[in-house]
């Protein structure tokens, strides 16, 4: 077991505080979503929690400087595990990372309580007899990380930064339009359309892909590709004026950012959209006509 980024001194009341670890071991995105929930606490309220994470998670969480202690679990994982990746990888190896994920969790964060989102029986087994808790049910998962904070810290003072970038905002859009799950990737004919909207609107258009990714589509937009590194990830996301993405990890990462962002998904997702989409109605499907109207909308609001 490895720990990094201890930033923050515990209390030294006389009556030690509930401690809370959230376990990440998940897609990169729940990482962000999790990080960012830490965001609004103020230092000492922070210095309760703690982020557990697989990792693969480790360079997405020095990317994000979350703030609090970062622990990673001791397992052989680079990837998501086999756990959450069933349909893929096979029932044979999804049951022997349960039983490695149940393993490293018991180890860690003994003096914590763990806090998950939608603990199914897969959650509840990799936690075993761990302390633990669901953050409460909501219509957005932003929002229920906001529920358990609210329920569980004293009153906040301020909401949720962005990450702090020194950055000079481009008049650019950036489509991203791979995601780790195939069937979310943007349609090359549906990317043409959203960049005919944003030229139509003023903008400039690029097509961001991190190194070995692919789209070769005739007429697409100018392409640039990037290391396949989360700071450079990052470091784009955060220069330009907004972001339209597959419902992946660039849509959470440049809602961190604090860029406005524009999700496209092949089915209704609200739950897992990033906040700022969610409630902007900032989104709209493969299939449906409707979301330039509600794309060039966004896009009057840059």
């Amino acid at each position: 077991m490895f720990h990094f980024n201890p930033v923050l001194p515990h209390s030294h009341a006389a009556v030690r505080l509930p401690s809370y670890a959230l376990l990440q071991v998940k897609a990169f995105g729940d990482l962000v979503i999790a990080a960012a929930s830490l965001r609004s606490l103020p230092a000492m309220e922070l210095s309760r929690c703690r982020l557990v994470i697989g990792p693969y998670l480790k360079d997405l969480a020095q990317t994000l400087a979350p703030g609090c202690e970062v622990e990673v679990l001791n397992t052989a994982d680079i990837t998501v595990p086999a756990a959450f990746d069933v349909k893929r990888l096979g029932i044979v190896k999804g049951i022997a990372s349960l039983l490695t994920l149940r393993a490293a969790v018991a180890r860690a964060a003994p003096d914590a309580t763990l806090v998950m989102e939608r603990l199914g029986i897969r959650e509840r087994f990799i936690v075993g007899r761990h302390l633990h808790r669901e953050i409460p049910c909501a219509d957005n998962v932003y929002l229920g990380y906001e529920a358990f904070i609210a329920q569980t810290f004293a009153p906040l003072n301020s909401p949720s930064q962005p990450l702090s970038l020194a950055v000079v905002r481009q008049r650019r859009v950036l489509i991203c339009p791979i995601s780790r799950v195939g069937f979310k990737n943007l349609p090359p004919h549906l990317v043409i359309e959203l960049a005919r909207v944003c030229e139509e609107a003023g903008l400039e258009v690029e097509i961001l892909l991190l190194e070995g990714e692919l789209f070769e589509y005739p007429n697409a937009p100018r392409k640039r590709v990037i290391p396949c590194r989360f700071d450079a990830l990052s470091a784009s996301l955060s220069e330009c004026a907004a972001v339209i993405s597959a419902d992946s990890l660039p849509a959470h990462l440049a809602e961190y950012c604090g860029t406005p962002t524009f999700v496209v998904s092949p089915i209704e997702n609200c739950y897992w959209f990033p906040k700022r989409v969610f409630q902007g109605d900032h989104w709209g499907l493969f299939s449906d006509k409707a979301h330039n109207p509600r794309l060039r909308r966004f896009l009057s609001t840059l």
